[in-house]
């Protein structure tokens, strides 16, 4: 018996760590006040002198009580997979009509008030109109909290699926040049293929996290452009400046490949393609600018309605959902991309 009853007071102990109980107890302590001083601004000091002294007992019988022995019931009621809201509001219900008449017995024992609260049936209107209102309040609260959890949880998974729709996308294109040079000439295409090899195990490397540092996607975007050099040859030329206090600036992981990637996608009838990128710091924002010479986007790729293709489009929802993320497309002296987001 007594290994059973402590394993059940631990098992309390562990339900009250959890964030309700003490925000619970400061919402209903304030509560608590704030009834004491509406008695203050009636004036009557012998309301005053019963309000400070009946307000302890109305504390812990009828609003600290109640809560805390309905949250420890419906948890354990949660854990065995019931949930209804009818249930647990009627679990408050008995329990602040409950802690009213408690109320009301202490104030006629403890105070020498005769009769008590003398409320009757009051006691359990007083306890119903409570307990409806604390439910709906906290059931209104809990509600918001799970809208808000869902939402991120929404996001984290949408920004998963965004990144391994554009890793196939670049994986693809890669292979298809590997296999170009696979038979004309064995070691280049060896050496592609191990390179690609570095650009996909910095993809599973960073699959779970949701940043990584400018330094290392450069570092990544030379591995890339090295694979693309294999087919352009002398006639790629790629200028990279990045502010030195940039470099370990967080930013998604795979954000600059698409960017790089869109530059010959859109360029293969150029003869020489040159790629300008620029990393900088502006009023706590980073900022990414990648130009290139060649003809430039369309009007529906400028005006995000083109249907085709994944890499502008995904990486415009990724920019987006970050803090003040902002994706800009411009035909100037050839397609220039510009991506904004906050530090």
């Amino acid at each position: 018996m007594i290994a059973i009853a402590h394993q059940y007071f631990m098992s309390i102990l562990k339900d009250l760590k959890h964030p309700f109980f003490a925000k619970s107890f400061v919402v209903v302590l304030l509560l608590d006040i704030a009834c004491v001083f509406v008695f203050f601004e009636s004036g009557d000091i012998s309301s005053v002198s019963s309000a400070l002294t009946g307000a302890p007992i109305w504390f812990v019988f009828f609003y600290w009580l109640p809560t805390w022995s309905t949250a420890l019931i419906v948890l354990r009621l949660r854990r065995k997979g019931y949930h209804s809201l009818l249930i647990e509001w009627m679990i408050l219900v008995v329990h602040m009509t409950i802690g009213n008449q408690c109320v009301s017995w202490f104030i006629e024992y403890a105070l020498n008030v005769e009769g008590g609260l003398n409320m009757g049936l009051g006691i359990i209107f007083n306890g119903l109109m409570w307990a409806t209102c604390l439910y709906c309040s906290y059931a209104m609260l809990e509600y918001r909290h799970k809208a808000s959890e869902q939402k991120l949880a929404m996001q984290k998974a949408k920004l998963q699926t965004l990144r391994y729709q554009l890793n196939p996308h670049f994986m693809f294109n890669s292979l298809n040049t590997i296999s170009s040079y696979i038979h004309s000439d064995p070691n280049l295409a060896d050496e592609v293929l191990h390179k690609l090899a570095d650009i996909l195990r910095y993809s599973l490397d960073t699959g779970e996290l949701e940043e990584t540092t400018i330094k290392e996607e450069i570092e990544l975007i030379n591995k890339y452009l090295e694979i693309e050099k294999t087919r352009f040859g002398n006639n790629l030329k790629v200028e990279i400046t990045v502010d030195p206090r940039a470099s370990d600036v967080s930013i998604p992981p795979l954000l600059l490949q698409p960017i790089f990637e869109n530059c010959f996608k859109h360029c293969r009838t150029i003869e020489s393609l040159h790629i300008q990128c620029r990393i900088y710091l502006k009023n706590d924002k980073v900022i990414i600018e990648v130009a290139d010479n060649g003809y430039g986007f369309q009007e529906s790729v400028l005006s995000f309605i083109h249907s085709q293709g994944t890499g502008i489009h995904n990486l415009r929802q990724r920019i987006e959902l970050r803090p003040n993320g902002k994706l800009t497309l411009s035909n100037q002296s050839g397609a220039h991309v510009k991506v904004e987001m906050s530090v």
